[in-house]
């Protein structure tokens, strides 16, 4: 499977799909990136993103007692990847959303991992398909505009 999926985007997502994420998340990413790069379409970025729990709740001291706890890695994985989607054109994807969830003080982190994630796109697109839809980044406004 894993040969026929580093060029066919549908077993890419089964692969990333079939693993255990808390065993490995960086190969469940890794395959997706990967069919996002051959297909050129976002929707595994939304699967991917989907999964990307951002809060539990844990038993406080009484009984009763709740907190919940962000997962501010999560959280931030879970803008990278509905930006992204957004910007190829998803409309599941709700960037704003989870922007605020996010915070002001971690956005300047998490659009440096939007485009570091663009190119690492754009580089597996060249790799496997020849051509590189990614980059320059997707909608990234100049500096000098």
């Amino acid at each position: 499977m894993i040969e026929i999926a580093e060029f066919e985007p549908l077993a890419a997502v089964i692969l990333a799909r079939d693993q255990n994420p808390d065993a490995n998340t960086n190969h469940n990413e890794r395959w997706i990136l990967q069919a996002v790069a051959l297909s050129g379409k976002p929707g595994p970025l939304m699967m991917l993103a989907a999964s990307q729990i951002v809060e539990t709740h844990e038993r406080g001291e009484s009984p009763g007692d709740v907190k919940t706890v962000k997962h501010h890695k999560r959280l931030m994985n879970r803008y990278v990847l509905n930006e992204i989607a957004h910007r190829m054109g998803d409309p599941r994807a709700r960037p704003d959303y989870w922007q605020q969830q996010l915070g002001h003080e971690a956005l300047t982190e998490a659009e440096a991992m939007v485009i570091t994630t663009l190119r690492q796109l754009g580089d597996l697109q060249y790799q496997k398909r020849g051509v590189n839809e990614f980059e320059p980044p997707i909608d990234i406004e100049q500096s000098d505009a």
